[in-house]
């Protein structure tokens, strides 16, 4: 007879439903806990010819024969979740598990219902050990779920926070350092190659604590920890500064224990689509398999550096089992499915924030503007997204979405937040750290490739009086002093997140992921300079300009080009001895102007002819040495 089968398990967990939901969402580690073979995902036209619609199938060799399905879900975070497979061909027509949670004094109810469909009969044998797989599966996932709670109630805050439920859990796990093969697999580490590269490691400038740390994270963590590494959220876990981590991942990477890759985000979907081991492996464009569309490359905000471990020291087992599972797509508060040619309505709570909606099939996106009590009408046509206001008002705070398809094909309506951000170490943040330029001198762009980076902060300085320093006191001792304040200038870039690109005579080029940490090293280099040098008559110029750059290769090293380079050095060309020189729109920065205040600097506006713009520039001059001036503005 064909299978009819579904089981329940009920727990009560000593944590909020947050935190709780944020580990059941983890459908790729429920299939592989079940003993589900890793998904190999494919793209096919399905439906009748008028109607086809390009969908992802997933496939794999199954304990009962070769499988292949169209993965769907539903989830609203912190709620209830429903992740089913509708498969193509063969005996099993539906599988899947539900989890609903409700919160309750001390923590929450969990309820998991796991379950699978056949048309067919399948062999006793096969349909024995599915079942058998299913019934264990679910008590030791209940069963480490229980452990798990149980252990972080005593060892650290269980309060959820405004970050995504998945990322709550993701720093908690890596709190914990928790056990049992629900959590992951560990791979075998070879210990003599790993006790060689940590040897390397051990003469880098990185904190005891934390270069132990990361080698420890290599014997001990799973294998999805150490797959794809996002130093910035290991920051966050760890508790370390975040620079800090980006910089001692290039140290471990350029020791052999880590490799640095390079990931490209659509900025669609918002997922990684593409991975390259090399800055001059990174083309102009990229292109997202899932949304079936090409995207701009903007090395500022959606290249970001990656590390997996060195397969060298560890080799990982496969990993994808369930591609669409909330755990890859933090940035999905909520996710609905629609019949074809139907209505559905919905109600949830959205915390203030800005909010997108995107349905899967069709790859449409558009604004959703919520507020409490609000009511709205999303309707999905063929060629359409369209949202508008509908008649009556949510119950209480909540929001209230009916959610049209007029199409002929089910589809998933997908609510994501706009304003959170992943913890993803970009392109801009890693060229600001100067270690990465001594480091990894060959990593550039392509000969004749340039990189757009959507957004830059790009500072020159020039030394006045250095020429006739040479005269004045000999070559030899004005070489150690233009050494010095070279190692001044890139002490000030360092000590606020730049780093510096290449120097020019006496002058310098430096480059900052953000305006305020620019302002701030230019006032301590200006000022450091005075100190130390300005009884020998020289004095520090600069110039900032923030803007657009373009990533190149120049002589065989990564180099910045383009209007925002050449307005800084225009703007240091305009300074004054003990000045800093921007435009007035950049002077406007609220850290900039706050930090003017608070220093009463004086800040002198002026109009100027900058070579290569055709219209005269509102420029203001600070003056980064003494107090108490006036603004002059």
């Amino acid at each position: 007879m064909a299978i009819q089968y579904s089981r329940t398990q009920e727990r009560q967990l000593p944590a909020p439903p947050e935190l709780v939901w944020g580990l059941v969402a983890d459908t790729n580690r429920w299939d592989r806990i079940v003993g589900m073979n890793p998904t190999d995902y494919r793209y096919r036209m399905l439906g009748a010819e008028s109607e086809q619609v390009r969908a992802r199938i997933g496939h794999a060799y199954q304990s009962w024969g070769e499988a292949e399905w169209l993965e769907r879900g539903e989830w609203v975070e912190g709620q209830f979740i429903h992740a089913l497979r509708r498969y193509l061909a063969g005996p099993i027509r539906e599988s899947g598990i539900r989890a609903e949670l409700q919160s309750v004094p001390g923590g929450s109810r969990v309820s998991v219902t796991v379950y699978a469909e056949a048309d067919k009969p399948l062999d006793s044998r096969v349909e024995g050990r599915l079942i058998q797989a299913f019934e264990q599966g679910l008590k030791l996932y209940i069963d480490a779920l229980a452990r798990l709670f149980m252990r972080a109630r005593m060892k650290v805050s269980l309060e959820p926070g405004p970050e995504p439920a998945v990322i709550q859990l993701r720093h908690l796990l890596g709190q914990l350092e928790p056990d049992g093969s629900a959590f992951g697999l560990r791979g075998l580490v070879l210990d003599k190659e790993l006790q060689l590269r940590a040897q390397r490691f051990a003469s880098a400038p990185v904190k005891p604590e934390l270069r132990e740390r990361m080698v420890r994270f290599i014997q001990e963590a799973f294998d999805d920890e150490l797959r794809q590494i996002r130093p910035f959220e290991l920051a966050s876990t760890w508790d370390f500064e975040r620079r800090e981590v980006l910089q001692a991942f290039l140290h471990a990477a350029r020791a052999g224990l880590y490799e640095l890759q390079w990931q490209l985000d659509c900025p669609m979907c918002r997922e990684g689509v593409q991975e390259v081991p090399n800055l001059d492996g990174l083309k102009r464009e990229g292109y997202c398999v899932d949304c079936d569309r090409s995207f701009g490359l903007d090395f500022a905000s959606n290249v970001e550096a990656i590390f997996r471990v060195s397969p060298a020291i560890r080799m990982l087992a496969p990993g994808t089992y369930s591609a669409g599972s909330p755990w890859f797509r933090p940035h999905v508060r909520a996710n609905f499915i629609v019949a074809p040619h139907s209505r559905r309505e919905v109600s949830l709570e959205l915390p203030d924030s800005a909010y997108a909606l995107r349905t899967a099939m069709l790859r449409y996106r558009t604004a959703l503007p919520v507020k409490p009590g609000a009511r709205l009408q999303v309707t999905l046509g063929p060629q359409t997204l369209a949202v508008a206001p509908a008649e009556g008002t949510a119950e209480g705070s909540g929001v209230s979405l009916l959610l049209v398809n007029d199409t002929p094909r089910e589809e998933e309506f997908a609510i994501e937040r706009v304003d959170w951000l992943p913890e993803a170490a970009l392109g801009k943040d890693v060229l600001a750290v100067p270690d990465f330029h001594s480091l990894f001198s060959a990593e550039a762009p392509a000969v004749g490739m340039e990189l757009s980076i959507g957004s830059m902060v790009v500072l020159f300085t020039d030394l006045t009086g250095s020429t006739s320093l040479y005269e004045q006191i000999g070559d030899a001792r004005a070489f150690a002093l233009i050494e010095q304040h070279f190692q001044t200038v890139a002490r000030a870039v360092a000590s606020h997140e730049g780093a510096v690109l290449k120097t020019m005579g006496d002058a310098v080029m430096a480059a900052f992921p953000r305006a305020g940490q620019a302002f701030a090293a230019a006032l301590q280099m200006v000022r450091e300079t005075e100190q130390l040098h300005s009884h020998h008559g020289l004095r520090l110029k600069v110039g900032l300009h923030e803007g657009p750059c373009l990533a190149v290769r120049a002589n065989q090293r990564l180099d910045l080009f383009g209007s925002t380079v050449n307005l800084a050095a225009r703007l240091q060309g305009k300074a004054r001895g003990g000045q800093v020189v921007l435009l007035e729109s950049l002077f406007q920065h609220p850290e900039i102007a706050e930090r003017i205040r608070e220093e009463r600097l004086d800040a002198t506006r002026f109009e100027a002819e900058l070579r290569g713009v055709t219209e005269r520039q509102a420029c203001v001059a600070v003056t980064a040495v003494g107090a108490g001036g006036s603004s002059g503005l």
